[in-house]
């Protein structure tokens, strides 16, 4: 007996353990949904092309110290090389926040990479520059 279902596009019914049911209603909000991302990731990508944005970032690292957040953090080691600027709310979802200083951090690039778009996992360290000496 085969196993129906109703699509939520077409409300036509179809068979689970067939083909993949591709209705013209379920293709048009699909196409919708790529271009939307399309047009985000575009414009996203153009502010980090920017000038500004090269200054913005200089400035980031500047203010955390010249090293990795998260390392210091978790392991109070500096990373001081390939250092990122990662975004705590993703740009291509805020894109309004891309240069806000609050929503930036330092992360070296395996951190940036490990943590991905799901914000920080670490309470943030008290800014201390690398180049002050501890008491």
């Amino acid at each position: 007996m085969a196993m129906l279902r109703v699509c939520s596009f077409c409300h036509k019914r179809y068979d689970v353990d067939g083909e993949e049911h591709l209705c013209d209603e379920k293709l048009k909000f699909q196409r919708a949904q790529e271009k939307k991302h399309r047009e985000k990731s575009k414009l996203a990508g153009k502010a980090i092309n920017s000038t500004r944005w090269h200054a913005f970032r200089k400035k980031i690292i500047i203010r955390d110290g010249g090293y990795c957040q998260r390392c210091y953090a978790q392991n109070k080691i500096y990373t001081t090389e390939s250092l990122e600027v990662h975004h705590i709310k993703p740009r291509i979802f805020f894109p309004e926040l891309t240069f806000d200083e609050s929503n930036c951090i330092t992360l070296c690039k395996s951190c940036n990479i490990e943590l991905g778009l799901d914000g920080i996992d670490f309470e943030r360290p008290e800014m201390k520059p690398l180049n002050e000496p501890s008491l």
